[in-house]
């Protein structure tokens, strides 16, 4: 699966979910509580998520194709509601390869990511100044974001040092940020893994 993102700044964030999702009702499936709104088209699926000042926009499709096409539907018809607002909607992919750049950011991620719940207490005693190490590189990790926010990451390199073990790749230091969590970030993440690993065994 692919997914892309954007985040909507607008004062009235419930009402143009709410709009959305409503128009759409009457053609394709759709939900909507208290703050989300999902609308599912037969090429995919957009989640609506509200927040006090904007929303955030996840489509969810088998190709890149479907993903113009479900991007293009559901931008169309919300800049035909915003007659009295101007609304800036700017599709980017959910998830990047990371850089050394995201390193601050993934330290706090990772620092409050964990939990008592977590059972590893080793990884909240360690004190770390920084995320990469040569252990934990930036090309084995890819970073979900958000409205520019790192909200989510994961690694996956070959799980083997040997020849005979060069097609296993694993994924490690999966994190998704707790207020973010429900939205499909960390099956984005574990997606763009797959695809990750399955470039870098091709190449090796």
């Amino acid at each position: 699966m692919l997914y892309s993102t954007t985040r909507v700044v607008t004062h009235r964030p419930h009402r143009y979910i709410k709009q959305l999702v409503s128009h759409m009702g009457r053609k394709v499936p759709t939900a909507l509580d208290q703050d989300r709104g999902s609308i599912m088209f037969s090429l995919g699926s957009c989640l609506l998520v509200a927040s006090t000042a904007h929303f955030d926009m996840i489509v969810k499709a088998g190709t890149a194709d479907a993903i113009a096409a479900v991007e293009d539907t559901i931008t169309g018809h919300l800049l035909r509601f915003a007659t009295k607002d101007t609304l800036t909607v700017d599709w980017l992919p959910l998830v990047r390869p990371a850089t050394t750049a995201d390193d601050a950011h993934l330290l706090t991620l990772d620092r409050t990511a964990w939990t008592a719940g977590s059972e590893l207490p080793s990884t909240r005693a360690e004190e770390r100044t920084a995320y990469f190490n040569e252990r934990r590189k930036p090309e084995s990790h890819l970073v979900a974001t958000l409205g520019g926010q790192i909200i989510g990451t994961v690694s996956t390199h070959q799980a083997s040092p040997f020849p005979e073990g060069a097609h296993v790749f694993g994924l490690w230091n999966l994190l998704v940020a707790e207020q973010t969590r429900r939205m499909s970030i960390a099956s984005a993440l574990l997606s763009a893994a797959e695809r990750l690993a399955a470039s870098q065994r091709d190449v090796s």
